[in-house]
């Protein structure tokens, strides 16, 4: 479904006396027979409604019917810190300990600078990004 298209009407019918589902269907591609996922969605949403003693429809909408929360900037909540304080550790509750990876950082060396004759080489280097 795409955002543009208008929603799909669903249709149910429940028998009072059997208590059993009578008649469904959808207007998708697959709703005519009544066993597409828009209506087991609606059976499933009105049955949390039953279980939890709803009379009507809340007025809080889906996360999907409201704009996207996430994915927006944090401001400066993280505050920055320098790669030598980084610890790597896995997050779990097991009773053997592994060491965390830390960071190997030397501050005191000096990275050689880059010659032309240095991109000369990689560039005659098959499968490089200069070549």
């Amino acid at each position: 479904m795409r955002k543009n298209d208008s929603a799909h009407k669903l249709h149910i019918q429940v028998c009072l006396e059997t208590k059993q589902l009578s008649e469904a269907n959808c207007s998708c591609k697959a709703g005519l027979s009544g066993h597409c996922s828009h209506i087991i969605g609606l059976l499933k949403t009105l049955q949390g409604f039953k279980l939890h003693n709803l009379t009507s429809v809340p007025e809080q909408q889906s996360c999907t019917s409201i704009p996207r929360q996430g994915g927006h900037p944090r401001g400066m909540k993280i505050k920055p810190i320098p790669m030598s304080h980084v610890v790597v550790e896995r997050p779990t509750a097991e009773v053997i300990k592994r060491k965390p990876v830390l960071c190997q950082l030397d501050i005191q060396k000096k990275l050689p600078l880059v010659e032309s004759s240095d991109v000369k080489k990689l560039r005659q280097l098959d499968g490089t990004p200069l070549g």
